[in-house]
């Protein structure tokens, strides 16, 4: 039902409508059954994690699929009666964990205790010094030979293709509809259009 609403209310070429749209997307993404407080620190130590099954993190993510993972966002997640905190770590429908950051603030984390940090389409949506400055931290926060991996879009597939007209936007467009059927009308067809919603 929220869905056909939106879809009533979607228009592609009003920003601020919206955005407001895809933040009512967001909250009811960050929705969960269960959600319990399972740490409080102003710093989390190496053993703290440990002791919780975490040795890594994957930011921008509400829930992690690493089975010793600690997802983060900068959206809190909720259940209905309660929130999380930011800095607290929850444990989200019994089954994975949860700490809402800001990746532009300095990490509750103490030095060289994490093994692994993963970040998925992240990256590219924060200022350059913002993103300096998360890098710097994942460093600390990493022990030694510990592994990093950040992905972001390749920019320059966007920009070949808008350049070369061939069918990638083409191909994207039918992708971005195919998933927002029945949420949201077709894209408009102009490249221009699909290169400043990327």
């Amino acid at each position: 039902m929220a869905a056909e609403s939106a879809a009533l209310n979607w228009n592609w070429e009003d920003p601020q409508g919206l955005t407001e749209i895809v933040d009512g997307f967001t909250s009811d993404m960050a929705k969960c059954e269960k959600l319990d407080l399972i740490a409080e620190a102003p710093l989390y130590t190496r053993e703290m994690l440990r002791d919780l099954g975490i040795t890594g993190i994957e930011f921008a993510q509400f829930k992690t699929i690493h089975r010793s993972g600690l997802a983060s966002d900068f959206v809190g997640v909720h259940d209905g009666q309660t929130a999380t905190r930011r800095g607290g770590i929850y444990r989200v429908d019994g089954s994975t964990s949860f700490i809402e950051l800001d990746i532009c603030e300095p990490l509750p984390f103490e030095d060289g205790c994490v093994d692994w940090v993963y970040a998925e389409h992240l990256i590219e949506h924060v200022s350059l010094a913002g993103a300096l400055a998360w890098l710097k931290e994942v460093r600390r926060i990493l022990a030694p030979g510990g592994l990093l991996r950040v992905t972001t879009p390749d920019l320059k597939l966007y920009v070949e293709g808008y350049v070369s007209g061939d069918k990638f936007f083409s191909k994207h467009r039918r992708r971005i509809d195919l998933a927002l059927r029945g949420v949201a009308p077709p894209m408009p067809e102009r490249n221009a259009f699909m290169f400043n919603q990327f």
